[in-house]
């Protein structure tokens, strides 16, 4: 019989056997792991033959010397009321107690089954790969040389673990765009020496801050309401724009992606990736300026501006033209232009001036035309193709003066 002494305490058991099964000379059980009582309820001082079944190897338990047959082999156990509980491990004999001891691991066919027994990463031990080799050799259940081979293979496999996370590191480290990880109260966990670079700000003093911190006050609100948003629900990735103010004062537009862990932990953190688009932002202001300085010109010129499509229907107008023709603009989008202004006499020329935009020619000509009143007047319109952002033509714009005087 196998003598084993374990000085543990009943917590560094929960930690390190959450499974375990422990077992008087009685054939009592005298107390379980603390992840095994979510799913297997087991009530202490009963016999433990009323819950387990030994499938493998197959023996009569009647006993506790019954026991000691167990002794150096891998052990399965099933429990009897539910076959998808099976339990995998070893007996193990403790002198002081006068107990057995058994430590194993549930084996499950199924994920799901973890869920339906509430079972999470946090409710297994965590093991070192050659404590598990050396198990393997106890149970006899390989050779020595297939041992070796298994620990050199463990071995190199840590090495490659190692190198890759050099190599990870480095990446993090080296990177022109900011990386760092936060709590769930948002405080800094981590963050790469870029930054540093970027907000001013040195790694010692970011630790000490809040990611908000950084945030421009008219943009905090909603940065807050946008991540708790994202760690109520679980929501796997975010993206958000937004000022950052650097150490110094400065002003620096980040685009920010947000990842919520996907693996469950003690301790979870949100990891964060901002890059810099602050000469975008800037090149996108200063088109919506220049977008606005030419729509107050047309808005406001004295000559009537008149936009249609590829088929004649009007798309804008601006107050110069609407006041020449009598109508608002609500009254001439949508509507063909020809419709609405020319008489059967002029019809033909504008058909031929369409024509003409169609192949990408820009021209003047003076046509009689009728206003919303149906008063009759003379405009002079200097038209020209129109395309949109790709360069495809989508229709045409026409310039117009009234010259009825």
């Amino acid at each position: 019989m196998n003598q084993v002494q374990f000085n543990f305490s009943k917590s560094q058991f929960d930690r390190l056997f959450p499974f375990y099964i422990l077992i008087n000379s009685d054939l009592k059980v005298e107390s379980i792991g603390k992840s095994l009582e979510k799913f297997c309820t087991i009530r202490k001082t009963y016999n433990f033959s009323d819950f387990f079944k030994i499938k493998r190897p197959n023996i009569s338990l009647l006993s506790f010397q019954d026991l000691a047959q167990l002794d150096n082999q891998l052990v399965i156990l099933e429990k009897k009321n539910d076959k998808n509980i099976i339990l995998r491990g070893q007996f193990e004999y403790l002198e002081k107690e006068n107990c057995y001891l058994f430590i194993g691991t549930p084996w499950f066919e199924s994920t799901n089954l973890l869920a339906e027994y509430k079972l999470s990463l946090n409710d297994f031990s965590i093991h070192d790969p050659l404590i598990d080799l050396l198990h393997l050799l106890k149970a006899k259940e390989i050779s020595a040389e297939e041992v070796k081979q298994l620990y050199d293979t463990v071995n190199l496999q840590k090495d490659k673990l190692k190198q890759s996370e050099l190599n990870y590191r480095t990446i993090l480290e080296k990177a022109t765009d900011i990386i760092y990880k936060i709590n769930f109260e948002g405080f800094f966990t981590y963050v790469n020496e870029s930054a540093e670079h970027i907000t001013g700000y040195s790694r010692e003093e970011l630790m000490t801050m809040r990611y908000s911190q950084l945030i421009k006050n008219e943009y905090k609100k909603q940065a807050y309401e946008l991540y708790s948003n994202q760690i109520a629900k679980k929501i796997p990735t975010t993206y958000f724009e937004f000022p950052l103010i650097t150490k110094d004062g400065r002003e620096i537009w980040m685009g920010q992606s947000v990842q919520y862990p996907q693996v469950e932990n003690n301790h979870p953190e949100l990891t964060s990736l901002a890059i810099d688009i602050n000469k975008r932002k800037e090149a996108e202001q200063n088109l919506k300026l220049q977008e606005e300085k030419y729509r107050n010109i047309i808005a406001n010129m004295n000559l009537g501006l008149l936009e249609v499509d590829i088929n004649d229907n009007i798309q804008f107008a601006n107050h110069s033209f609407c006041n020449m023709s009598g109508y608002n603009l609500q009254e001439l989008v949508g509507k063909k232009a020809s419709d609405l202004f020319t008489d059967k006499n002029s019809l033909v020329l504008v058909s031929d001036k369409l024509e003409n935009r169609k192949k990408e020619i820009s021209d003047m000509y003076s046509l009689k035309v009728k206003n919303k009143k149906g008063e009759e007047k003379w405009w002079v319109i200097s038209g020209a193709p129109r395309y949109n952002d790709k360069g495809t033509l989508v229709g045409s714009v026409g310039i117009h003066l009234d010259v009825t005087e």
